[in-house]
């Protein structure tokens, strides 16, 4: 966010590149616990705008064009508590973190245990992220009391 001379926070809008995946290759999971993935993207004219400010609480809004006959954009992506923006945004103000110090801090154990109590607390979000990382949400409970013990 920027922030005025006197204080008050601005809206910060950022414009994003579109792009289409050509080829997405995932691998089988290696020793490291990984998939190894290969993907070829092709960059395209279009751009998305995307705009952040401070808020009490979180709402996601969407506007753009569609085809005619193509569902509207509000049908495709999530407006409530389950779209992606918006969970990301509940897991900073529930551990109190900025994305770069998330980043920094994304091997301690401390920092772990936390995001997955946030997980834990909202089981969407657990049973998702269980899903793509391809484990049961049972093991990232277990994971979090073994790291909230250590």
């Amino acid at each position: 966010m920027a922030t005025e001379p006197d204080g008050r926070t601005v809206a910060v809008t950022v414009r994003v590149p579109g792009k289409v995946n050509l080829h997405l290759g995932v691998g089988a999971v290696g020793a490291d616990g990984y998939h190894p993935v290969v993907t070829v993207l092709q960059a395209v004219s279009v751009f998305d705008e995307v705009t952040a400010s401070s808020a009490d609480g979180v709402t996601v809004s969407v506007g753009g064009e569609g085809g005619a006959g193509e569902p509207s954009t509000s049908e495709v992506v999530p407006l409530g508590p389950d779209n992606l923006a918006a969970r990301a945004a509940r897991l900073l103000d529930t551990t109190g973190l900025d994305a770069g110090e998330l980043r920094a801090r994304a091997g301690d154990p401390a920092l772990l245990a936390a995001v997955l109590g946030f997980l834990e607390a909202h089981e969407p979000d657990l049973v998702a992220c269980a899903g793509d990382l391809g484990v049961s949400p049972a093991a990232l409970v277990t994971a979090h009391a073994r790291l909230e013990g250590a």
